[in-house]
């Protein structure tokens, strides 16, 4: 089962069930659960388990981080104002020898050249200890663990027209999916949890008293939406990844303008492109196309890199490694006057030794395999041809001006507007490649 068919099967009912408006206790109930429930479901159907043994002693190791952002970074101990507040994404990258929020941090720095106030706030304790930190920057791991306690204690009860429609849904569930997940049990957490960290966040913003705020991630910042639409305080969301209607994340094809309660005012877009991609539940003025701030520095530093002729980067595909890999090798003796630059995915670096279509194409003297630590953009700048599935690598391959390619694999419908944009050529196999050239 692809994420297409999770997808459509998710928009057909909350279409069917009117799920949108479905409220309980004041709780938008669809709106909240939707998308961490297709990521369970996901995770299900494709049995996914996460290796914590392996991650041991990094949790270990990373749990006095977050100690210390409870005691030394708690948003509460800040009482001044700000003009702007900004949520960082969880994600950091290395520029000038610094960690920097790709997505946030230039925004911040163009904030503060304009002689406004700002307060930055980290929400994952397993990186952000990476950062440089200032006064002006705190930590959310108090509220969480703060809500995270309060939630065990909140009564919250179902109508019986809710567990009607509960049973309606779990009945669908069951049918299509064939897996074992208590729709209600997960209704009932979320939702006791978001009870309990609204109160914080509209304490936090009755504080800092913010004239705008930005964030990555709508998902993971309901409670700030919700308490900043509370008290008419502007909301807006910055891109972070693939945005597709093959995925339920930004994609609302029935839902009116402003629909969405727990959903940012504003969007910005790193160009036209992602128009084409998904249906936001806004309107398009308050679509805001602003330049990947990240990728143009990174563009600026190789721009005098020549492409290499007959260079191959192959970007690979967690879930799709073997499948990749095989038709690497099988078609190698065609490739004989390129230059392979193959690409893991994050997470294949961990079985990179093990693999053993790995390890054969690693011997091979015109394959590369960078470091996990190697500067992929700078392997971009030099690559005349890319190949890949439905990574986001593909839309930073388009920018570095690649031929681009994408293998018919699962899951490459997901970006298949670039095909019918004639921004990408749909390969069956790697050897196709010369054809198309």
């Amino acid at each position: 089962m692809s994420p297409k068919d999770i997808t459509t099967f998710f928009l057909e009912i909350e279409k069917e069930n009117n799920l949108f408006d479905w409220e309980s206790g004041g709780v938008f109930v669809w709106q909240l659960v939707r998308t961490n429930l297709f990521g369970k479901i996901l995770s299900a159907v494709k049995q996914e388990k996460i290796n914590y043994k392996n991650d041991l002693i990094g949790r270990i190791f990373r749990k006095r981080y977050r100690v210390k952002n409870i005691l030394f970074y708690n948003p509460f101990s800040d009482k001044t104002k700000s003009d702007v507040l900004i949520f960082e994404s969880s994600r950091y990258l290395q520029l000038d020898g610094k960690y920097i929020d790709p997505y946030t941090k230039f925004l911040g720095d163009e904030i503060l050249s304009k002689k406004m106030t700002l307060t930055r706030y980290q929400s994952n304790y397993s990186v952000d200890y990476l950062s440089e930190k200032n006064k002006n920057v705190k930590h959310l791991d108090y509220i969480e663990a703060k809500a995270l306690s309060k939630a065990k204690s909140i009564s919250f009860d179902f109508s019986e027209g809710d567990l009607s429609l509960i049973k309606i849904l779990q009945k669908a569930f069951d049918e299509y999916f064939k897996i074992n997940l208590d729709l209600k049990d997960i209704f009932l957490k979320q939702i006791k949890y978001f009870k309990a960290e609204l109160p914080y966040y509209q304490r936090l913003l009755d504080i800092k008293k913010p004239k705008e705020i930005f964030f990555v991630d709508y998902n993971s910042k309901m409670a700030i939406t919700c308490a900043a639409k509370e008290r008419g305080i502007p909301v807006t969301e910055m891109q972070h990844g693939l945005m597709v209607s093959e995925d339920i994340i930004y994609h609302f094809p029935t839902v009116k303008e402003g629909g969405y309660r727990y959903f940012p005012d504003k969007f910005i877009l790193w160009n036209d492109l992602w128009r084409k991609g998904s249906k936001l539940p806004i309107a398009e003025e308050n679509i805001i196309i602003r330049e990947n701030d990240f990728l143009k520095v990174k563009k600026s530093r190789y721009k005098n890199i020549s492409k290499k002729k007959n260079t191959i980067l192959i970007s690979s595909q967690y879930g799709l490694t073997n499948e990749i890999a095989k038709d690497v090798l099988e078609n190698l003796p065609l490739l004989k006057e390129y230059e392979i630059i193959y690409k893991l995915h994050p997470v294949e670096y961990s079985v990179f030794k093990t693999n053993e279509l790995l390890q054969t194409l690693s011997k091979e003297p015109n394959v590369f395999f960078p470091d996990s630590k190697d500067d992929l953009h700078k392997f971009l700048a030099e690559a005349e041809i890319f190949i890949g599935v439905f990574s986001f690598v593909i839309f930073e391959a388009m920018e570095f001006g690649c031929k681009m390619f994408l293998l018919d694999l699962p899951g490459v419908s997901m970006v298949k507007f670039l095909v019918d944009n004639k921004h990408a050529v749909l390969i069956k196999s790697i050897k196709n490649i010369k054809e198309n050239l």
